[in-house]
């Protein structure tokens, strides 16, 4: 392969994101709860708690499901966002380490505030909250081009304003929405 991107696009992967239903809570709490390096606040979740987020118009439960042409790795990441007094909020973003770095933390992220932005909300706040073992993404905001608006040693919260729909750079990757 000449470089990186010839390699993912040779392995014909392909990204849905969809709601969380009643077969994928059990999946999304445990990722919740295992999930230590790409993990933004390392919040935890238990599957009554994840039900009660579901089915409330306060929340949208997201997942992100990979499959390659080795097979379907199945629901790697989720991401739990919070509506609250006409602000969204990303409460929890996390992706299992099997992914990392393939590119799919970007189109996971842009698609999120693209879900943002078509439900009305034209700014979206969102954490991270440092631990031992998830360093390796304090800075993934700021990549995405989130601005930080307060940084302490241990949290540094953000804020990513959206006058429009994001360009998802699908070259890569086969994006599948499930409504």
């Amino acid at each position: 392969y000449v470089d990186l991107d010839s390699f993912y696009k040779s392995l014909g992967m392909e990204i849905e994101i969809f709601p969380v239903d009643n077969i994928s809570i059990p999946r999304v709490a445990q990722l919740s709860q295992r999930t230590n390096q790409f993990n933004l606040t390392t919040k935890r979740y238990s599957e009554d708690e994840l039900k009660e987020m579901a089915y409330s118009s306060n929340f949208m439960v997201l997942c992100l499901k990979v499959l390659d042409k080795f097979g379907d790795l199945g629901i790697v990441g989720a991401c739990i966002i919070e509506f609250s007094k006409g602000t969204a909020i990303i409460d929890s973003f996390f992706i299992s380490c099997r992914i990392i770095n393939r590119g799919i933390e970007t189109v996971f992220i842009k698609t999120v505030l693209n879900f943002a932005f078509n439900k009305g909300f034209r700014s979206i706040n969102a954490s991270y909250i440092k631990t031992k073992k998830n360093e390796l993404v304090e800075y993934f905001y700021e990549s995405q081009n989130f601005e930080i608006i307060h940084k302490t040693l241990v949290q540094t919260k953000y804020t990513y304003s959206m006058n429009n729909i994001l360009n998802i750079d699908n070259q890569i990757f086969k994006l599948v929405m499930k409504e």
